[in-house]
């Protein structure tokens, strides 16, 4: 033995790489699936002009409606087991569900056209058609007759979880990747070093006479 340390293998920089690229998988996946999710996402305009008959599969559906001016707008909704409203305001009577009001705003621009998430069907619906009525409660003078249209419920949070969850890992293989790298480049570092010369030692000098 000469006391030299043993070069550690330059396939450790390869493992590195590899734990970094797989760190980043998920993120990309994750912001893949937004943008595609933003890209293929569609509204569909109401039959008529505040009433229309859309289909509850196992998801919430959303209701949008173009208008932002002073006033409120109520959703009701009739399907399996619910009798629909058939006033023409769209009042509801004791055996028709009013839509849930959503607990935070949400805006989708397509085109010159904004729309406005106003009401969302209950999560406890069973799944079938429905008939939904939206009507202005209170509108602003000389404000003109909105337009409705419903969509998929987006899931914001669960796609802002994941998206937290992505970087999370991503930041993880990193740091990991980072520590082999810098421990590897050091001890290699190290061992390419040649080891110090030893000092010649000379026999002791005689005593004077």
């Amino acid at each position: 033995m000469n006391g030299q340390q043993r070069m550690p293998s330059a396939w450790w920089f390869g493992v590195a790489a590899v734990i970094f690229l797989l760190g980043l998988v998920p993120l990309i996946l994750a912001l893949s699936n937004a943008v595609e999710g933003l890209i293929e996402y569609e509204i569909q305009e109401f039959d008529d002009a505040a009433s229309t008959e859309l289909e509850v599969d196992g998801a919430p559906v959303a209701i949008f409606t173009t208008y932002d001016g002073i006033g409120t707008v109520r959703c009701n909704g009739g399907g399996p087991g619910v009798e629909v409203p058939d006033d023409e305001t769209g009042g509801a009577d004791a055996t028709v569900l009013t839509l849930d009001h959503p607990t935070w705003d949400f805006e989708y621009s397509r085109g010159s056209r904004t729309w406005h998430r106003v009401a969302v069907t209950p999560g406890d619906w069973d799944d079938g058609t429905y008939s939904v009525s939206c009507n202005v409660v209170s509108p602003g003078p000389s404000e003109p007759s909105p337009q409705f249209a419903y969509a998929d419920n987006p899931s914001v949070f669960g796609t802002v979880v994941g998206f937290l969850i992505a970087v999370g890992i991503a930041g993880l293989t990193t740091i990991i990747a980072l520590t082999i790298v810098i421990v590897v480049a050091v001890k290699r570092s190290r061992a390419k070093r040649p080891p110090l010369p030893r000092r010649p030692t000379f026999p002791p000098t005689p005593p004077q006479p």
